[in-house]
Formats: structure tokens, C-alpha cells, sequence
């Protein structure tokens, strides 16, 4: 009896020394050390899910062991609580945004930009037609016409057909020979094929192969530097050779 007054006196100093009341409930055996535990853990868990949770902890530990059961579920349901609402934030908020915003940008915007407007840009660059009697041939899209003024030498008519932003005719099909023979009127017209001497083959100002050729019978007969003529009655869509100073017309091609 003596030695438990001892120790009931330790104890009641120890606790004014600490402050601590949670330590009286242990010696209730009644289960009100139950009923605290029960408290603490509704209001430590419960405090994550929400005020109720917490409250209903603190009810139960004045109940005892029962109290401290229904306060531990308590507090159970406010750890579910908070278990459930960052899910919902992290999957339906999180997710949306990402996918919806951030995909349907990168596919609608970069394809559009990247696909149409190329496209667009090369089907709108018409090449200039709008000389006097040009003709568009669909074949290639390429512009033709007579170069107009007065008969001149090859070198002088193949710098205005240049001046005019094309070239003398290159003719590399029996239908683009054709196409082009209209243009050649009344008079034999410079092409843009030209021998620099003896010995040294046709070429075309463009650099060009020569696959097709429409010589008349017996040309070229040239032996010097030579450059080739349309000619216009005598035999139409046949070619011939002369010399390069003499003087035609011309017939330019608008690449």
C-alpha cells in the first residue's frame, strides 16, 4: 500500500512536470485508455479526410472502447476521404489537359502549317504568259512567243529573249515542234540550238541534251559555226542551219 502511494505520488509529479494527461487513461480499466487511443487516431487520420472525421474521434474517446472503435472508422473514413479526392484531381483534371490541349495543338496546328501552305505556294506560281501572241503549252506550263521586232542576228535575239525573262526555244519532242511551229509565220525564226565551229556538235542554249532534232533534207550543211532556224513556207516544222550573223526572227521559251 505504502509502495503504491510512492508511485502514484512519482507519477503525479512527472505529470505536472510534462504535461501530459493521455498517460492518465492508461490507468482507467474501464477501457477509457482504449477510447483515447481511438480518439487520437480519428483525429490524426480523420484530420487528412475532413473536420467530421475529427470530431466523431474526439466523441468516441469519451466513450471507451467502443467509443475508440467508432472513432478509429471514423477515422478510417477520412483517411478514404483523402485517398480519393487527389485520384479523381490527378486523373480527370491531369489527363484532360494533357491529351485535349497539348495533342490537338501539335497535330492541327504544325500539320496545317507544314502540309497546306506548301502546297498552296507551288499550285498559285503561274508562270507569266501575257506576251503578244503567247501561247501556254500544257504539256509543260511553259510560255511561247515570237519575239517581236525587227530580223536580227542569233546573238542579239537570244540576249532579248533572255531581256524578256526566257530563252530561245529548246524543241526536244515532234509535239512540242509542232506547238511551237504556229509562231513562226511569215519568215524563218532563230531556235536556240547553235554550232560554236568545225567539227563540234549542236548544242542547245540551255545545256540541255539534244534527243529530238527535225532537220529538212540535206541540213545541216554548214561547216562553220552555224545556228538552227524554224523555217516558215518552204517546208513547214523542219529545221536549218545558217550562219549565226545572219538575221531572223526568234521565238523564245518562258520556263
Amino acid at each position: 500500500m505504502k509502495r503504491d502511494l510512492v508511485l502514484l505520488l512519482s507519477w503525479m509529479v512527472s505529470c505536472l512536470m510534462s504535461a501530459c494527461t493521455h498517460d492518465y487513461d492508461q490507468f482507467d480499466a474501464n477501457g477509457a485508455a482504449s477510447g483515447a487511443a481511438g480518439a487520437g487516431g480519428a483525429t490524426d487520420v480523420g484530420g487528412a479526410g475532413g473536420n467530421t472525421a475529427g470530431s466523431g474521434g474526439s466523441t468516441a474517446g469519451s466513450g471507451g472502447n467502443t467509443g475508440g472503435t467508432d472513432g478509429a472508422t471514423g477515422g478510417a473514413g477520412g483517411f478514404d476521404a483523402g485517398t480519393d479526392a487527389p485520384d479523381d484531381v490527378a486523373v480527370d483534371a491531369g489527363d484532360d489537359v494533357a491529351v485535349d490541349a497539348g495533342d490537338d495543338v501539335a497535330v492541327d496546328a504544325g500539320d496545317d502549317v507544314a502540309v497546306d501552305a506548301p502546297d498552296d505556294a507551288g499550285l498559285d506560281a503561274a508562270v507569266p504568259c501575257t506576251d503578244p501572241g503567247a501561247l501556254a503549252w500544257s504539256q509543260n506550263g511553259h510560255c511561247y512567243f515570237a519575239l517581236a521586232g525587227p530580223p536580227r542576228n542569233w546573238s542579239t535575239q537570244r540576249d532579248a529573249c533572255v531581256s524578256a525573262g526566257a530563252h530561245l526555244v529548246t524543241i526536244t519532242s515532234q509535239e512540242e515542234n509542232a506547238f511551237v511551229s504556229q509562231m513562226v509565220g511569215v519568215q524563218d525564226r532563230w531556235i536556240g540550238l547553235r554550232k560554236p565551229q568545225a567539227g563540234e556538235p549542236f548544242s542547245w542554249v540551255t545545256g540541255e541534251p539534244v534527243s529530238y532534232t527535225a532537220w529538212d533534207a540535206g541540213e545541216p550543211n554548214e561547216t562553220g559555226e552555224a545556228c538552227a532556224r524554224l523555217r516558215a513556207n518552204t517546208n513547214p516544222q523542219t529545221w536549218a542551219d545558217r550562219p549565226c550573223n545572219q538575221t531572223f526572227g526568234a521565238i523564245c521559251e518562258r520556263p
